[in-house]
């Protein structure tokens, strides 16, 4: 009676034997082919085996290299956008720790009273008390970048107060600087200064022009 390890056995051999049956045409005709048949079968096996093992195995290196450089070049270009901002980020820095800031246009009922009160508080600070004034309203240019960035349905108008006074130097830059950190003040468009002369002023005086803007959005159509 055969056991399973000796079935097994018998099963190993008869495969070893037709393989060996199988291939012995081939192992005859290479001990008796020419050097030159060999090294053609030799080559054929070679080229058989780059375009099915090794340029498969190039050509998903290269897709892997590709999409490397691919990610390289975004996380190079995303550190100089890093840079980029961090200047910029700077550069706003010190724009609001010199001028202060900036608010964007206001409620067009109450930016001007609020504005008013700011401009005469500053003046009122550095003791200006012979001063006159007029307000004017211009709108923005279409083209203009901060209406373009508001669209169509909003109008931007610059609220202009025209400020005359008599003061000392120091007094005229003092207020200057003052308009300047208010963050409702939007720019002083003209700063005109002179020598008071003929007009039975403070020695020492000068005469200031200046035009302190603030600005104001509302909708188009009269409706706010």
């Amino acid at each position: 009676m055969n056991t399973p390890a000796t079935t097994s056995t018998d099963s190993t051999v008869g495969i070893i034997a037709r393989v060996r049956t199988l291939a012995q045409p081939v192992i005859s005709w290479w001990a008796s082919a020419s050097n030159a048949a060999r090294m053609l079968v030799v080559f054929l096996f070679v080229m058989a085996a780059y375009f099915a093992i090794i340029e498969p195995t190039i050509d998903a290196y290269n897709r892997i290299a590709t999409a490397a450089d691919a990610k390289e070049s975004q996380l190079r270009e995303a550190t100089r956008g890093g840079d980029q901002l961090k200047t910029a980020s700077t550069t706003v820095g010190m724009g609001v720790l010199n001028y202060g800031q900036i608010q964007p246009p206001g409620d067009p009922q109450e930016t001007p009273i609020e504005f008013n009160k700011v401009l005469s508080a500053v003046l009122d600070r550095h003791n200006i008390t012979s001063r006159t004034s007029t307000t004017r309203n211009n709108s923005l240019k279409a083209n203009s970048p901060l209406q373009k960035a508001f669209g169509k349905d909003h109008k931007i108008e610059r609220i202009v107060q025209d400020v005359q006074f008599d003061a000392t130097p120091d007094q005229a830059f003092a207020v200057v600087a003052d308009l300047e950190r208010e963050a409702i003040v939007s720019t002083i468009s003209r700063f005109q200064i002179r020598k008071d002369t003929g007009r039975g002023s403070a020695a020492g005086t000068v005469r200031v022009s200046m035009a302190v803007e603030t600005w104001i959005k509302s909708k188009t159509g009269g409706t706010r």
